[in-house]
């Protein structure tokens, strides 16, 4: 990933107020398609995440009936696919940015299919190629994430939308460990990763049917307006 180059401006080295930021963040939200679209699934996403933390240490301790070590290792295959995730982006997508776009969204499908796979077996090393396989995908969305969001704002605007992106994605995350500790507890794993794995999979199509469209087919920043300092 250090070695892929992409295109952006020179960072500006002026400071604003958090809230105002966020506000800044919404407006430009509101009128570019991309950054919109990014910061949408970024919520979507938070909401499944917090369940996804839960789900390591439940699957080791009561699905594989692992101690902590076992559980240690399965954080480390997870480590590992998010490298292998990266490495793959440098590798075949590059600095291609239609690729770029694509992969965003199929990525969302892929990290659908081995969740829920990953959340039906009861065998450690299944659950470890799945779990594996499942973080490649996210460690290429993750990249992704933060590329499309640089190459699709200007300058003065780059700064507040991260704000606003990263504080919609992390907050609707710890919110989401409540809700996802007490459906497992109801429903059950196979269940609940069946229910966070659709809307991954939800995540994916309606980027890629927005793609279709032609929605995302301006050039990195031909979208992006500079609000008003």
């Amino acid at each position: 990933m250090l070695q892929t180059k992409w295109s952006e401006a020179t960072p500006s080295s002026r400071h604003h107020p958090y809230v105002q930021a966020l506000q800044e963040g919404f407006r430009e939200a509101t009128r570019n398609h991309v950054v919109r679209s990014v910061i949408l699934i970024g919520i979507s996403w938070g909401f499944a995440g917090g369940g996804y933390q839960i789900l390591i240490p439940l699957l080791g301790s009561k699905v594989y009936d692992l101690q902590g070590f076992g559980i240690g290792i399965l954080y480390a295959i997870d480590g590992l696919g998010v490298l292998t995730g990266a490495y793959c982006l440098k590798k075949f997508i590059k600095d291609q940015h239609r690729r770029a776009v694509v992969w965003y969204g199929v990525s969302y499908l892929t990290q659908a299919l081995f969740f829920a796979l990953l959340a039906q077996t009861n065998t450690f090393l299944t659950g470890v190629l799945m779990l594996y396989l499942m973080r490649v995908s996210s460690g290429i969305i993750i990249p992704l994430d933060t590329y499309l969001l640089q190459t699709h704002t200007n300058e003065e605007v780059r700064g507040r939308v991260f704000s606003l992106h990263l504080a919609t994605y992390g907050g609707v995350m710890q919110l989401s460990y409540v809700v996802s500790g007490w459906t497992y507890e109801q429903l059950g794993i196979p269940l609940v990763g069946l229910g966070i794995g659709t809307i991954s999979f939800l995540c994916g199509m309606s980027w890629l049917i927005q793609y279709k469209r032609g929605k995302f087919n301006s050039s990195p920043r031909a979208d992006s307006r500079t609000v008003a300092k």
